[in-house]
Parts: structure tokens; sequence; C-alpha cells
């Protein structure tokens, strides 16, 4: 199949009717559109839009949509990686999907591709013989999936993972009027953190207050969220999140992490077990299975549990493919080996000191990596001269959100990178793409 650049050019967010292309669709032609810019909606200064929708916001529709000559209905076709069929003949017509234009402004840089199939995906198009189309020729040379031979001295290369471009850390916001008491109005929220300096960047995800549980991302930038203790969005930043069911419901979701082969781990900080699935962009049917956590041999301090100390909040994963885990206290497990698919065998490190950036007490409750293999802790300064134990069964507190660094080598220095300010209530689970290799 080859795919050839057909159409570009502005769609223009002032336009109701939008931008005829040209192009002449026949029913069941497959296409790729892409598109990229930030439109505003709006005067107010919160008015951006990209051509997926509203930055981040769950259950937010495209901005850049298609229609298919004079017909009235409208699709969604912007950025898929499939690209996107179309249901009947006529012109393409991008348009933005607006009910008052009067009052947008700026414009999106769309690209239109026609998908064409071909009789070889070699650079020879000539018609290869029926009797070639084969895995494998009888004489054990690699063919590609066509039959064509591949030539042994010039291998086709291998795709490989790459490092992010950016080294960010993405904290999910936990503020109520109970446990974790704040005055920002953003529960559920997912900011960005620049992992050199923990300087705040960006609100990348708006749960448009829907109460906020923990987060993960993927290697291909997928952000996954638990909210309303165990409801599971994903999507990609500017684009429209969508419900993934098949992992959704049950207990609490604490931790939410992936490791580097794209496997989602997540579960509950009371209870050793830990379910698990892999990720998929292609479907929202994602099968999930459970392994068990339980002490290695000799160990007595015990994740998992009904007891404070005990609770594990959120887990990381390493180049090695070993799972850190925090606790609510500030303790820290490690599992050497996350290849079994049933059980996990914790061993503890220790507990990270309580902090004294601000009056009060600590609580940890997200665990991330950086790509030169800091670790960040986020969570909650518990305001007031209170015991630090008990926070559970006191109730309301004031508490102030923050991200610390620190290092497996060093783990007695825990120095604070971003302080949230008084009653900014808690940060939840962090997460980055980063697997350093650590040494312990």
């Amino acid at each position: 199949m080859t795919t050839t650049l057909t159409w570009s050019g502005d769609v223009d967010s002032t336009q109701p009717e939008g931008i005829k292309t040209g192009i002449m669709l026949k029913k069941g032609e497959r296409i790729t559109v892409e598109a990229t810019g930030w439109i505003k909606v709006g005067k107010e200064d919160s008015a951006w839009a990209a051509p997926q929708g509203l930055p981040g916001r769950i259950g937010s529709k495209s901005t850049l949509r298609a229609r298919i000559g004079d017909g009235k209905q409208d699709y969604d076709i912007v950025n898929k990686a499939a690209g996107w069929e179309a249901p009947a003949d006529g012109e393409l017509i991008l348009f933005v999907a607006d009910s008052h234009y009067a009052d947008n402004s700026g414009s999106f840089e769309a690209r239109v591709y026609r998908h064409e199939e071909t009789n070889c995906c070699c650079d020879d198009k000539s018609e290869q013989d029926a009797e070639n189309l084969s895995p494998k020729h009888p004489d054990g040379q690699a063919a590609n999936q066509c039959g064509c031979e591949v030539d042994p001295k010039n291998p086709p290369e291998v795709p490989q993972m790459k490092a992010p471009e950016t080294d960010e850390l993405y904290a999910i916001v936990l503020q109520d009027n109970y446990l974790w008491k704040g005055n920002k109005d953003d529960n559920g929220d997912i900011y960005s953190h620049d992992a050199k300096t923990g300087a705040l960047k960006a609100k990348v995800v708006d749960s448009a207050q829907r109460p906020g549980q923990s987060n993960a991302i993927t290697g291909d930038g997928y952000h996954y969220m638990a909210v309303d203790t165990s409801t599971v969005y994903r999507g990609k930043v500017g684009q429209t999140f969508e419900l993934v069911s098949s992992i959704s419901g049950g207990e609490y979701l604490d931790g939410f992490a992936f490791r580097q082969d794209d496997t989602g781990f997540m579960f509950r900080g009371l209870n050793n077990t830990i379910s698990w699935f892999k990720h998929d962009p292609s479907t929202t049917n994602l099968a999930l299975h459970k392994l068990t956590v339980v002490p290695g041999p000799g160990e007595t301090r015990i994740a998992f549990g009904k007891q404070e100390e005990q609770w594990v909040t959120d887990i990381v994963f390493d180049g090695n493919d070993r799972a850190w885990l925090i606790g609510f206290y500030g303790d820290l497990w490690v599992v050497d080996d996350t290849r079994s698919t049933s059980e996990w065998k914790t061993r503890y490190l220790w507990r990270f000191p309580q902090l004294t950036f601000a009056p009060g007490y600590t609580r940890y409750i997200g665990i991330a990596f950086d790509a030169a293999g800091n670790l960040f802790l986020a969570g909650g300064q518990v305001e007031g001269n209170a015991s630090p134990f008990g926070l559970f069964s006191r109730g309301a507190a004031a508490c102030r959100r923050f991200i610390a660094r620190t290092t497996v080598q060093a783990p007695t220095t825990v120095e604070v990178v971003y302080d949230g300010g008084p009653q900014s209530g808690s940060y939840g689970d962090l997460s980055s793409q980063a697997f350093p290799m650590v040494k312990i």
C-alpha cells in the first residue's frame, strides 16, 4: 500500500461552511487526515482547542471534523493512525465544529493522504510469481510478507525503542474537603513538570472535576487515568479521552504504572493483588489478568495491608524491569523480578524521611524516575501539628502538594523541587516515560 499527500491547507475557525478540499471520495476509500495547530473557540484565555478537541478534557468532541458533499452528517477523522474509510461518495469538506463562530480565531493546518493498494511491498514493483509468495523460500532465505527476498547483507532496519524527547513528570491531583483539603478546584487534573528543575510546565489533562485517583503513561504517549475511584480513561494530550471499561470498576485503583514493554499494572493499596494488561491503542477491550504480591524470604516489613504503614500508593519500573513500590509513610519496597505473571516477591529497603519545607507532616503518594535515574516522590504535606499517624481516622486537614527528588543511592537526601503552596491539596500518582538502569 502506498500513501500519497493529496491536499494540504488551512481550515479557518471562523468559517462555519469549512473548506472544500476538491478531493472526490468513493465509498470505502481510505484516507488519513493529519492536523496540527491551535485555535481559540471564544474570547476567554482558556478557550484553546486542538484538532482533537479541548486539551485533555474527557468527553470532548473533536474540533476539526469532516463532511462528505452536501451531507449533514459530520465525522471524527483527524489523526487516526489506521486512517478513515469514507462512508459515501462525495467531496471531502473539513470544518471547525462550533455553535458560534464570531468569536473564534486562528486556523488548523491540515494534510490529506490517500491510500492505494500495490502489488508488492518492495521497491521493485514487478509482479511476483505466485510460487514465491511464502514467508520463506525453499533455500531458507528470509522473505518479506510479499514474498520478495531480503538481502542478508542489508537487512531491513528493526524499529528501536526511543527515549522520550522531553524528560517530563506527570502528576495527578488529589483534592477534596476531607482528606486532601485544598482550594485549587482542579481535582483529577494532570500536570506536567520538568524533571530537571521540577518546574510546573502545563496542565495536560482536565478531568472536569472528576475525583482523581491514579495515572500512568505508555511509551507511545497514551495517558491512562483512574477517576471516580476506579473508572479508567485514556488518550493523548490534545485528544478526547476514551473510556476503557474493560479494566474499570471494582476497588480503588491507587497505584498505576507501565513497564517498558507497555504492560500496565494497577492495584489498591490495601490489597496485595495486582491487575495487569497489555496496552493496545487499537482497542479498548483489554484482557485483565491478576497476580499476587508476597513478602520475599525472611521479610518482616509487609507491603499491602489494612494498617496505614502497609498501604502502597504507587509503583514505578526501571530499565531492569524491577518494580519499586512506595508506601503511604514513605516506605520503599522493590520487586527484583517481575517476569512472573502470577506472583511477585517484595524486598524492603527503607523509609524516606519526613519533609520540612512546610509545617506539618508528609504523606507519599507518587513515585517516578527520570532518564538520569533520579527518583521523584510526590504527595501532600498535611498542614498542622498533629501526630503524623492516623490521618484517615482524624478527618479533614489542609494539605499542600509537592514533588521531591532523591536517589536510590542516597535516600536520606530528599530535596523538594516543587511546592504547590498552602491549601493546594495533594499530588497523587507520578508517571514518566523514563526507564533508567538503576543500581541499588
